[in-house]
């Protein structure tokens, strides 16, 4: 896990970023925990990151949020999760730390997007990365 948190770096900033957003002209938004798995090609993801995004277009606003992705595995940040409704979710996903010395190595498949209506309350979720 150490070495695919490390060769995200950079990606950590804009995590950071993302989660002091505050909500919609300074209110109180509240947030959700969301846990849950990402496969592709029926095996888990070994390492990535999931993003969450408010869907403007479907007219949702408020901050962002996003998870690493560790054995297929991933869990949003105790009281900083997304804000429920329309969501734009982007999954990337790497090889295992070790296949290479560029920290997480090469990507297992271009970032897969998806549009999904995320609840208003704590849940669980299940991607599937379809074959490109």
């Amino acid at each position: 896990m150490t070495r695919c948190v490390a060769g995200m770096v950079s990606w950590l900033a804009l995590c950071a970023a993302m989660v002091a957003v505050p909500g919609c002209k300074g209110k109180s938004v509240d947030r959700y925990g969301l846990s849950g798995s990402v496969a592709f090609r029926g095996e888990p993801v070994p390492c990535g990151r999931v993003t969450f995004e408010p869907d403007a277009e479907r007219g949702n606003a408020g901050p962002g949020t996003s998870a690493f992705i560790v054995d297929g595995r991933f869990s949003t940040i105790a009281g900083k999760g997304h804000c429920g409704g329309p969501h734009v979710i982007r999954i990337l996903g790497f090889r295992r730390p070790d296949a290479s010395d560029e920290g997480a190595g090469r990507e297992l498949f271009a970032e897969h997007v998806v549009r999904v209506d995320l609840p208003r309350g704590d849940s669980q979720r299940e991607f599937v990365v379809p074959d490109p």
